[in-house]
This record gives C-alpha cells, sequence and structure tokens, in this order.
C-alpha cells in the first residue's frame, strides 16, 4: 500500500489487520455486527475492512463528504456497533449517541481466529440513490472475489498497481478497486481526495498500472493537466464504469493509450461486472456500449427489455427487509431496472433505467437515448433528461446542458439536430443551459436534484419568479 507519506508491504498489512481485528473483538465487536468507518479513501479504510471481515462482522464505509443528514439516515438504517473515527473525520457531523473510536486507538493484541464465512454478509454498501431513497445491500466475500477474478481475466496484465480515490461508501472504492488490487497480489496507491491537477502527478510517481474511474473523472483530469507533462508509461489498463463515456472522450483516451481501453458495467447489486469490453477492444466499439457479457455470468433481457443478471455472485439482499419486501431478486434473477438490447455482435447497449422513462402523448421515452445524442454534438459535455408533468402529453422531455468550458451553445441548431436523429415524440420540449450539472460523489449527474430544483421553480408564481 501506498500514500503520500508511508508504504506498506503484506506482511506489514497482515500485521495491522490482526492489531485492528483484536482490538474490534475488545471493544465487544461480534459476528453478524457491523461497523463502519467514517474515513477518506486512505490505509485505515483498507486496514478497518480486512479485520472486520476477520472477525465475521460487516463493514461499512462512510464518506467525509456526506451531510450530517445523510448520515444520520445511513446509521438509522445501518445500526452499526461502533462508527472508527479515521483522521479526516469530523466527528461533529454524527448524530449523537452513536458510539464513536478514532482508528489510531483500535489495537489489539493476535493473532485473531479467522470465523468469516465466505457466503455471509461481510460489506454493506448504500446504493447511490439516484432515483429514490438509499437502500442498504449486503455483499458477501465470495461475490466481492469472484468479481474481482472477472476483471483481472478480462483486463490481465500481472499484479495491478492501482490508484484509489473512489469514496470508501461506494462498491467501485471497495470491490472494483481495493478488493481487485488485492485479489491480483497488486499495490494500492491512496488518494484521501480527488484532485484533477494531481492524479497524473500521482500515477507517474508511483509507477501505476491500472486507472480505473468514471468518466467523468477522467474529463476533469484531462481538462487540468496536461499527460503529455507526466511519464505515464507505465499505464497498461485505462477502464471506466459507472456511466458511459462519450465518443469524444474515448477517442482521446485511445489517442493517449492505445489498446489499453477497457469498459464494464456493473451496479451495487450486482457486485462484479455485468458486461465486459476487454483490453484491445476497438475504439468504436467502446463508445456505445459498455461491453459483451461476462462469460459465467448469466444474463438475459425480459420482455420489457429489462436486463435481468442471475442471482450467483450477486449481492444478498437489503438489509433488514426480506425478498418480499423488494422486488429487486426474485424467480432467481436480479432485476436491474436498466433497459437494454442486444447488438449483433453479441454487445449490450443500455437504452434508459425503468424508473427514468416517462410517457409522452402515450409512448415510451427513455431519456438516456436522447442524452446520448446531445453529447454527440459538438460544445456539448453532458446532458441529462427528465420528464416533468405537462398539461397536454401527459410528461415531457426537459434537457439540462453543461457546456464545454468556452462553448456557446446554439439551442435552435441542437433542436434541429435531434429532429434528425430522433422520433418526434422523444425530443425535449425545453432546454436549460447550466455551467456545471450537479453530480452525485460517484460522478453520475444528479438528476433528483436537478427535477426537485426545476419543479421548486414552476410551483413559484411567474410574478414572482
Amino acid at each position: 500500500m501506498l500514500t503520500g507519506r508511508a508504504r506498506w508491504d503484506y506482511r506489514q498489512l497482515r500485521g495491522a489487520v490482526e492489531s485492528c481485528a483484536a482490538g474490534l473483538l475488545d471493544l465487544g465487536v461480534a459476528a453478524g455486527d457491523r461497523v463502519a468507518i467514517l474515513s477518506a479513501p486512505a490505509p485505515e479504510f483498507w486496514i478497518s475492512f480486512l479485520a472486520t471481515a476477520r472477525i465475521g462482522a460487516v463493514w461499512l464505509g462512510l464518506s467525509p463528504r456526506s451531510t450530517a443528514d445523510e448520515l444520520s439516515t445511513l446509521l438509522a438504517d445501518s445500526s452499526p456497533s461502533v462508527v472508527l473515527l479515521g483522521e479526516s473525520a469530523d466527528p461533529d457531523v454524527l448524530p449523537h449517541g452513536i458510539r464513536t473510536v478514532p482508528f489510531r486507538a483500535i489495537e489489539g493484541q493476535g493473532p485473531v481466529p479467522d470465523v468469516s464465512e465466505p457466503d455471509k454478509p461481510a460489506l454493506v454498501v448504500f446504493t447511490s440513490g439516484s432515483s429514490g431513497r438509499r437502500k442498504p445491500a449486503l455483499i458477501s466475500q465470495s461475490a466481492l472475489v469472484e468479481g474481482a477474478r472477472r476483471r483481472i481475466s478480462a483486463w490481465n496484465h500481472g499484479p495491478f498497481r492501482t490508484l484509489v480515490n473512489l469514496p470508501i461508501n461506494h462498491i467501485g472504492g471497495v470491490g472494483d478497486l481495493a478488493v481487485t488490487t488485492l485479489v491480483s497480489g497488486g499495490c494500492l496507491s491512496f488518494m484521501s481526495r480527488f484532485k484533477a491537477d494531481g492524479t497524473l502527478a500521482r500515477i507517474a510517481r508511483d509507477r501505476l498500472t491500472f486507472w480505473y474511474q468514471v468518466p467523468t473523472m477522467f474529463e476533469l483530469v484531462l481538462a487540468a493537466d496536461d499527460p503529455a507533462a507526466h511519464d505515464l508509461s507505465s499505464l497498461e489498463a485505462v477502464c471506466w464504469s459507472g456511466a458511459p463515456a462519450s465518443e469524444a472522450l474515448v477517442a482521446r483516451l485511445d489517442g493517449l493509450f492505445p489498446g489499453r481501453l477497457g469498459t464494464d458495467y456493473s451496479q451495487t447489486e450486482s457486485v462484479g461486472a455485468i458486461t465486459l469490453a476487454p483490453l484491445g477492444t476497438p475504439a468504436e466499439l467502446l463508445a456505445g456500449s459498455p461491453g459483451w457479457p461476462v462469460p459465467g455470468r448469466n444474463v438475459a433481457l425480459s420482455d420489457a427489455g429489462e436486463v435481468l443478471v442471475g442471482r450467483e455472485e450477486c449481492f444478498l439482499g437489503y438489509l433488514g427487509r426480506s425478498d418480499s419486501d423488494d422486488q429487486t431478486l426474485r424467480d432467481g434473477w436480479l432485476h436491474t431496472g436498466d433497459v437494454g438490447e442486444w447488438l449483433p455482435d453479441g454487445r449490450l447497449k443500455l437504452v434508459g433505467r425503468l424508473s427514468d422513462m416517462f410517457k409522452s402523448g402515450g409512448y415510451n421515452v427513455y431519456p438516456r437515448e436522447i442524452e446520448q445524442v446531445l453529447e454527440e454534438y459538438p460544445g456539448v459535455a453532458r446532458a441529462a433528461v427528465a420528464g416533468l408533468p405537462d398539461p397536454l402529453w401527459g410528461e415531457v422531455g426537459h434537457a439540462w446542458i453543461e457546456p464545454q468550458l468556452g462553448q456557446l451553445l446554439d439551442i435552435d441548431a441542437l433542436s434541429e439536430q435531434l429532429a434528425k436523429r430522433l422520433a418526434h415524440y422523444k425530443l425535449p420540449k425545453h432546454f436549460h443551459i447550466m455551467e456545471a450539472l450537479p453530480l452525485l460523489p460517484v460522478g453520475k449527474v444528479d438528476k433528483r436534484a436537478l427535477v426537485s430544483s426545476l419543479s421548486e421553480a414552476l410551483s413559484v408564481p411567474a410574478s414572482h419568479r
């Protein structure tokens, strides 16, 4: 493990994990209990996760970027027996009555018996909440390890040397980055806070081989820093997940790292990737699709086009809820809520979310299809589309557009371009230009914030606007 200040080898890591596990037992933590930590991406998060799994407890990561209200809700829904405080943690944001202990004070004497069971819960991750209240997904060690093995197989280049800069409360930070690297026998380089203008320097300094981000992070890094100013020759795999990458971004990355690009499509509930594009996939195939079904995973489309994944290797369910309380897991399938279609070469194309779909004049409209066309227009950095109530059509599309830096957009010309590509009922009736679209911590556009803000504005009488 690497940080800006220290380095650990595997023997030192094991000693730190043993000591932390013993310390948790001294606090009375038992198998099945929840242990939370409020921390940035740093060694303390990784040590506490491995120690918690070692004693059969269930780990929960909390991000310092969360608000006091958000943390209060997460803790109420997960009921941890203790909250560990990382170096960057502010205990004042936690609700009163929560048992807290500084991570640096967790120290005990080993050896500690390994009582963990691979198929029992080891991790709880709250879903992103982009389309509703966050839900606590329970994930097993075996699902994490199998997901890691499949990514390693597709993006194989030897032990990964990985930049870890995603929030620890996200499956990407814990599973996709940290667990995958551990299973590969590699090295983690922790960056406590994402810095667009410091990322390339860290990659060059630590000779990292695996750069895995959401597309927004790539865009911010390439806009803030010049890749030519850094020695990035160590990079062997440059991959993204969490959202589709635009054609322009894929072309830029392909020019910088030819033959080393890959992508995948996954969810918190799927744990590992559902589809993958292996390294070396042609750039023209990477922009429009997250690849082919992962070998060994059962992936299908329902009659309505919803992406279904066999329950094997998926999450175990939501904490405090039975399968009958939530229909995500049923009939032997994980129901992803995503709508897709198969391309002739077997790749999956994602069309949108069932929850995002709206009806305009009786027709089903999937916002992602419109967003993809908008983002192909010159000068558009990113776009978001949602349906809002309309007295005539039932619902009509609203498009929020973030221009590229320094670009002025001609909405009339943009509308004409859309009309050439999309049926009339899919065309947004209203356009909103914003300097920057609001983002969730994982880099996805926060559509709930956009819709809520606009709904509040529309509810105000015109004379008061």
